[in-house]
């Protein structure tokens, strides 16, 4: 018998051992360790600290029988020398393992930064006695799909190719009879950039702020880069801002997405038109101006209109720049309205527009303006402007004014008309001057 009563038994363990055997006279004992015959006799056998694996002892167990020859003589005995004989009980055999506990475990990866498309192998390992090993993905047994597969008995978990799904918290439960530890790896899979993406707007007018935003998927973050036309770097961010002051900025925003474990650059482009502000700027009459009618992409045909109609050319207007720059020289109070620039290719159509506003200056420093009405452009924002000397600001105020026939049908050349437009403007010691002008 055994005692403890067990199969496996940690290292450094003491173990006795118990052979009995039914017998008259009494059977004698020889014990044998892994084959090799021991100084040790008796029923009872004890191991110190064991170390060695595996153990296979053998008890023999063994009857001696004594034989003895007696003969008669005359006034003599004579004794023949005893003859013994051995028999042999069938032995008892031990067969027990020694266990060692579980140290040192660890799943380990074969690269320290898995990317997605390669491949990788998790290991799992330790000292002791291994017994058996059972992997887990996040708590759960692990579900291998068709790029996993177990080696080595189930010491080495592939994966080929690896997929972003593959992230997770993979374990390692290794046990034996005797101790059970587990062992984890956190999967981090680097992958993309993928669908990058590009948000804000297409068009934009001068002397306003563009912000356009580039996202994309990817682990780790991607860092961005930001170019205009292919040629100019304009930001290192996700977000790009830039005050938009001359019609060269439109064009094909590109940003550039990269990954910087997985190596791989992945672009978006984005495109921009500049248009001149839809409210209008205000033109001084006398003076040059041009229009510039621009976009980024295929420009096949550039067509001008005036207030919804095709524009009629005069004296004072030119195009260049084969229909880009509509230029007017000098500027006269009829030009006020609002032009269009349509810009066609087969595939597409855009319009853009722009509302022209003339000034007039009117030399009058007084309070009051009396002016004959003898035209429909006499309609208009008379604005009137007073400035103190001392203080020397200059304030404005605005008024609208609307010609219209008569409704007695009377025509415009026939109507004696004024209007007065009062600035009151009450200054105390300072004189102030008034400059007013129709707009």
């Amino acid at each position: 018998t055994k005692s403890p009563s067990q199969e496996n038994y940690l290292e450094g363990s003491n173990i006795r051992l118990s052979c009995s055997a039914v017998s008259n006279p009494a059977a004698l004992f020889y014990w044998l360790l892994n084959g090799s015959l021991l100084s040790d006799t008796g029923p009872e056998f004890r191991l110190i600290n064991v170390q060695q694996i595996p153990y296979t002892l053998v008890c023999k167990k063994e009857l001696l029988l004594f034989l003895s020859t007696i003969n008669l003589f005359p006034r003599s005995v004579y004794r023949k020398p005893s003859l013994h004989r051995s028999l042999y009980f069938s032995d008892k055999i031990f067969v027990f393992c020694l266990t060692e506990n579980i140290t040192d475990y660890a799943v380990t990866s074969s690269t320290k930064q898995p990317v997605e498309g390669n491949s990788v192998n998790l290991t799992c390992d330790a000292a002791g006695s291994i017994f058996i090993r059972k992997w887990k993905k996040n708590g759960a047994d692990l579900a291998l799909t068709d790029n996993m597969k177990l080696h080595d008995e189930g010491r080495v978990l592939c994966f080929q190719p690896l997929n972003k799904t593959d992230n997770g918290t993979y374990s390692c439960m290794i046990s034996n009879p005797l101790s059970s530890v587990e062992a984890e790896y956190i999967m981090i899979v680097n992958y993309g950039p993928e669908n990058v993406q590009i948000t804000g707007p297409s068009q934009i007018t001068l002397n306003e702020t563009l912000t356009l935003t580039c996202s994309a998927d990817s682990t780790p973050s991607a860092t961005y880069i930001w170019k205009l036309n292919e040629t100019e770097t304009l930001s290192v961010s996700a977000v790009l801002k830039k005050n938009i002051t001359d019609f060269s900025d439109s064009g094909r925003y590109i940003c550039e997405a990269t990954n910087n474990i997985t190596r791989r650059t992945v672009t978006a482009a984005h495109y921009l038109t500049v248009t001149l502000s839809s409210q209008g700027t205000s033109m001084l009459i006398g003076n040059s101006v041009n229009l510039t009618c621009d976009a980024a992409g295929s420009i096949f045909i550039r067509k001008w209109k005036k207030n919804g109609a095709d524009l009629a050319f005069t004296d004072n207007m030119k195009l260049h720049d084969e229909g880009r720059v509509l230029c007017f020289q000098p500027l006269t109070k009829t030009d006020n309205g609002t032009y269009s620039c349509m810009i066609s290719n087969p595939l597409s159509s855009v319009e853009a527009e722009y509302i022209m506003i003339m000034d007039q200056k009117i030399q009058r420093h007084s309070a009051f303006l009396l002016k004959n009405i003898t035209d429909f452009s006499d309609s208009g924002r008379y604005i009137c402007e007073a400035t103190n000397n001392i203080t020397r600001r200059t304030v404005t105020a605005a008024h609208y004014l609307t010609v219209t026939l008569s409704s007695q049908g009377t025509s415009i050349g026939c109507i004696a008309g004024s209007v007065i437009a009062g600035c009151v403007v009450i200054a105390v010691l300072v004189l102030v001057f008034f400059f007013c002008k129709k707009k």
